[in-house]
């Protein structure tokens, strides 16, 4: 029984459960998805063993194991910056619409901590709750996001760039299960087949 945040839906996750079904295709699989304020009650009602979260909080009686490390990144319109840099900064943004992702946990939380640091304010009048979404309407032409890079890899299309931070904003991702709960065998090697997916 397995949690995980929506990002990794788009690509990591069906890679790995690929990965381990091709090897062990008697286990079964039950996923579905989590946001990082659901996950405790998720973990203590057993609706899932594992959960696989971006930045978790530290919660009592829970045992956290980092997989990864990603980064949050810029999702623009080609057509605003035909050169296609690879990184940019808060100051390249200011002039442009900003689609606000601003309510959506620990991620907005790294996103809003470093823009109090470098005194920004982006220009908002569209705020989703959905990080792909705001994506899809970068792809519209709407304006830019700053989504997980997960999310921004699942949902390219041929208008739209991304670009990392300079400096870059990093952030773990995180398996967590109660630690009660020894972790099966199974449960184990596909952690390891998922963190070769992420």
């Amino acid at each position: 029984n397995l949690s995980v945040t929506p990002a990794l839906g788009f690509e990591a996750l069906p890679s790995a459960i690929a990965l381990y079904h091709s090897c062990y295709p008697n286990v079964n699989f039950n996923v579905q998805t989590v946001h990082n304020n659901e996950v405790l009650q998720a973990l203590l009602e057993h609706k899932c063993d594992i959960a696989v979260l971006f930045s978790p909080s530290k919660l009592p009686g829970v045992k956290s194991i980092e997989l990864a490390r990603s980064e949050l990144v810029i999702v623009y319109p080609k057509t605003r910056f035909p050169d296609a840099p690879a990184q940019l900064a808060f100051d390249d943004l200011i002039d442009y619409e900003f689609i606000d992702i601003s309510d959506s946990g620990p991620l907005a939380n790294l996103l809003w901590g470093r823009m109090m640091e470098e005194n920004i304010i982006l220009n908002s009048t569209i705020k989703v709750h959905t990080y792909f979404i705001a994506v899809r309407l970068v792809a519209q032409g709407v304006g830019i996001c700053i989504v997980d890079k997960y999310t921004a890899m699942g949902n390219l299309s041929d208008n739209v760039a991304i670009a990392s931070f300079d400096p870059p904003l990093y952030f773990n991702v995180n398996a967590l299960h109660l630690e009660n709960r020894t972790l099966s065998n199974p449960a184990s090697i596909f952690l390891e087949q998922l963190t070769l997916c992420i």
